[in-house]
């Protein structure tokens, strides 16, 4: 019985060391050798990729092993942890395998530590030289998005700008930013993106960013959005929005045909309409610009005039105009009557006669209180009141002219820098906010949009018989 238990007593002993040998592996030969990621930094959503190669040093039978790796992100504000998981490679010994492994970012800034398990157990890990930062994309700030025009006309070069600030505190890195300007069309809501060139913005810093776009017709909002590491983060809109206008829809209709004009006065039935904004945006002086409207003829050069005079005489009495001086105010406004009498307007084909125009809106007057008159119910008063025509007549028997309400038209040839020489339809001051014109200096009326202007004439005896025409100018002037 004795040598029976010695026997099985051996025999288990001879077992254990079998299997003891058979599964002795030293798991620190099976190591990281390199770990990797890219991109650096990330927006919240976005994909990093992880890059681990793992090296298999174990020359001790059986010398392959199936390994897969973790990566481990811990969160250096919080520290939590989130393990990602390769797929199981089988790698010989003495040969390298690369890993990879896909994260969804999650804002914060994390360390990254890549750890290979060979049979299922721990070997060496390693860490990665450089953290990990997903950043909030709340904290990429746009501001100041602004366009250095805001009426402009189709072809004209208009420019952009919006200020980034990068406020990312989780990993207080730079971030490759780049901004995209938005235009949306109001009628179409058709889009339009103008993107600027990247820069590095520090974190803590602001850069303003700029593009510039060829302007198309159409009315848009304007909207900058920043990209940073490709993802879109923070956008603001302009306050105001972009205005692209065909000059010919300001005016309806771009053409006029007067027919034959009969003996005396005449005005022409059809209104011109007048499409206007009430306010002209300027960031610069309380979201609002001062401008006027003013209104002229095109003929200064094709005018001839006939050898004995009335051409000499508007030269004449602009000349006089211009050497009168600020100070002669009784000089400068009776050569400026001459030069409004003369009128120019209407220009025969052969350049050599002429037929003055006149212009009615409702901003002219009359005044209402003291003719009875109410402009913006009744239209134009009748050209064949001498009241409206000529002005007032004063006790010593001659007309106030300044009080008429159908006026003249200027010509460009007899305008200066001196408001007194232009024929405004309409204007607006940003500090007061009311509409004045030559005639309304107080601002007592607001014209509809669109708002009429009506165009007469008058022809007598001396009035030559030909073909006129004449370009009639509408400008938005703003100082």
């Amino acid at each position: 019985m004795k040598l029976k238990i010695i026997l099985k007593f051996v025999f288990l002993c001879m077992v254990l060391a079998i299997t003891s040998y058979a599964y002795a592996t030293d798991y620190h030969d099976v190591a990281v050798s390199t770990v990797s990621f890219t991109p650096t930094s990330i927006l919240p959503g976005a994909t990093t990729t992880f890059t681990v190669q793992v090296y298999n040093g174990d020359i001790t039978p059986p010398s392959s092993h199936a390994v897969y790796v973790l990566v481990l992100l811990t969160n250096t504000a919080t520290l939590q942890e989130t393990e990602i998981y390769s797929s199981s490679k089988t790698i010989s010994a003495g040969e390298t395998s690369t890993y990879t492994v896909n994260w969804t970012g999650v804002a914060g800034n994390y360390t990254v530590t890549a750890i290979p398990y060979a049979e299922d157990r721990r070997a060496t890990q390693k860490a990665a030289s450089s953290a990990l930062n997903v950043m909030d994309a709340s904290k990429i700030a746009v501001s100041n998005v602004y366009s250095n025009i805001h009426y402009i006309l189709p072809g004209t070069r208009i420019n952009f700008e919006a200020l980034v600030t990068n406020n990312d505190d989780d990993g207080q890195v730079g971030h490759s930013i780049y901004v995209a300007f938005v235009l949306t069309n109001s009628e179409t809501s058709q889009e339009t993106e103008v993107y600027t060139n990247a820069a590095t913005v520090a974190y803590g810093s602001s850069q303003t960013f700029t593009a510039s776009w060829t302007a198309l017709k159409g009315v848009y909002t304007l909207t900058a959005i920043a990209f940073a590491e490709d993802r879109r983060t923070g956008q603001a809109n302009s306050t105001s929005a972009v205005r692209v206008i065909d000059p010919r829809d300001f005016v309806d209709p771009t053409f006029l045909n007067m027919g034959r004009l009969p003996y005396g006065r005449y005005m022409f039935a059809m209104p011109v309409k007048i499409y206007w904004a009430h306010e002209m945006p300027n960031e610069d002086v309380d979201n609002l610009e001062s401008w006027t409207m003013r209104v002229y003829t095109d003929n200064f050069t094709k005018w001839a005039g006939t050898p004995d005079a009335i051409h000499k005489m508007a030269t004449f009495a602009k000349t006089n105009y211009l050497r009168a001086g600020k100070k002669d105010v009784n000089t400068k406004e009776r050569f400026y009557r001459e030069i409004t009498g003369v009128g120019l307007g209407l220009i025969s084909s052969d350049g050599k006669y002429n037929i003055p125009i006149r212009i009615w809106c409702a901003n002219f007057g009359p005044d209402w209180d003291e003719t009875g008159w109410n402009p913006t119910l009744l239209g134009p008063p009748s050209i064949h009141d001498d009241y409206a025509w000529k002005g007032p007549l004063l006790d010593d028997g001659t007309r106030d002219i300044d009080r008429a309400v159908w006026l003249t038209v200027p010509d460009i040839g007899t305008m200066t820098e001196d408001r007194h020489t232009w024929r405004r339809l309409i204007g607006v001051n940003p500090y007061d906010n009311e509409f004045k014109s030559d005639t309304n200096q107080t601002g007592d009326y607001t014209l509809e949009n669109p708002f009429k202007i009506y165009i007469a004439c008058e022809t007598d005896a001396t009035s030559v018989k030909g073909s006129y025409s004449t370009t009639l100018i509408i400008e938005i002037y703003i100082p």
